[in-house]
């Protein structure tokens, strides 16, 4: 690439993440600024190590499928060749990495700050509103919804498959937001969804996370002697004694960072509203601008998450209906900044 293309490519870059890049911007300095005030740590390096890691990853998950089948396809005298070939002409790697980069490069940093705002959430507003929270969940299910659906999920081979799906939640949300990131060659859809992406953890995980300030099911009984939820988390200690159920490790794992009151990786404590059902959803309506059959399979997965989230004792299922509710608005107020603010040329297709 010579020089002009590249300061071509980079403009481009700029001018197509300028949207993303503001709202996260300014979401940092917010944080920042909050942070002073208030006086609780924020620590901005936190996933500094995990920067380059992510941006290989990201651009690894998209193109190894695609070269591996270009050369099953092909099956080139020179492979070697024929990738450098591949990548810089067909599919354009240089000049999409570049689209990317602002945006993979961010998220860190981003995560960074929604990490230590996060675990300063009992330090903005206590954890008081586990028991309401709980009366209204009882309330709409005539019963706790733990116990509606452990007659159908509260088997250990079931608990254990719920507890690996729950986890692959990181790396199926990491993986949209790369492919969009990376791949997507229409504008206006790719800026809808980074907006709504990290709208979701500005606005559902962060400030209504801090106005609905609650901890959750599996940590009910450490606030409040008398315990609906125990029953539940006996269950999962003896699933746990055959099937490793990781989130009971977790959920340690949060309450001790939460007693040192200083942030670390995955630190922080936030029930309502649930940000695992929030990506899901914003996923789900992503697949079903794609497809129909993508987004039944996006929105049987919210459905599994949303099971999971109650049966591993994370939530309350209206934290999960409150993020399913919220989502499409804000999907919906990306597409309309999306609209106004992209341009009509697509960004290079790539021919596989």
């Amino acid at each position: 690439m010579t020089r002009d293309a590249l300061k071509t490519a980079l403009l481009d870059s700029l001018r197509m993440n300028r949207s993303v890049v503001l709202v996260v911007l300014a979401y940092i300095a917010f944080v920042l600024v909050l942070g002073h005030v208030a006086g609780f740590q924020v620590d901005m390096r936190l996933y500094s190590g995990q920067a380059m890691i992510l941006v290989f990853f990201s651009f690894g998950i998209v193109l190894v499928p695609i070269v591996v089948l270009q050369l099953y396809r092909h099956r080139p005298a020179s492979p070697v060749q024929f990738v450098w070939r591949l990548l810089i002409n067909d599919l354009h790697i240089v000049e999409r990495g570049l689209i990317a980069l602002p945006c993979i490069l961010l998220f860190p940093v981003f995560s960074s700050g929604y990490t230590s705002l996060k675990s300063a959430i009992p330090f903005l507003h206590p954890f008081r509103l586990d028991p309401l929270f709980a009366y209204w969940d009882s309330l709409i299910h005539g019963g706790h919804a733990w116990e509606l659906i452990h007659p159908l999920v509260g088997f250990p081979i079931v608990t254990s498959t719920l507890n690996l799906t729950y986890n692959l939640w990181f790396f199926t949300a990491w993986i949209a937001f790369a492919l969009v990131a990376v791949i997507s060659s229409d504008r206006r859809l790719r800026e809808q969804y980074l907006l709504s992406f990290f709208g979701c953890w500005i606005v559902l995980g962060s400030i209504a996370a801090i106005g609905l300030a609650s901890v959750g099911p599996c940590y009910y009984g450490l606030l409040y002697p008398d315990d609906p939820y125990a029953p539940l988390m006996s269950y999962l200690r003896s699933v746990d004694e055959v099937y490793p159920i990781w989130a009971l490790s977790t959920q340690d794992m949060l309450w001790d960072q939460h007693i040192s009151r200083s942030p670390g990786l995955g630190s922080g404590i936030s029930a309502m509203p649930s940000l695992h059902l929030a990506i899901a959803t914003l996923n789900a309506l992503l697949l079903s601008r794609l497809s129909r059959i993508a987004g039944i399979l996006g929105w049987l997965y919210v459905l599994m998450i949303l099971v999971g989230s109650v049966h591993l004792g994370w939530h309350y299922a209206i934290d999960g209906y409150a993020s399913i509710a919220a989502v499409p608005v804000i999907w919906w107020a990306a597409g309309c900044w999306a609209a106004r603010s992209t341009e009509p040329a697509p960004v290079p297709v790539a021919s596989t």
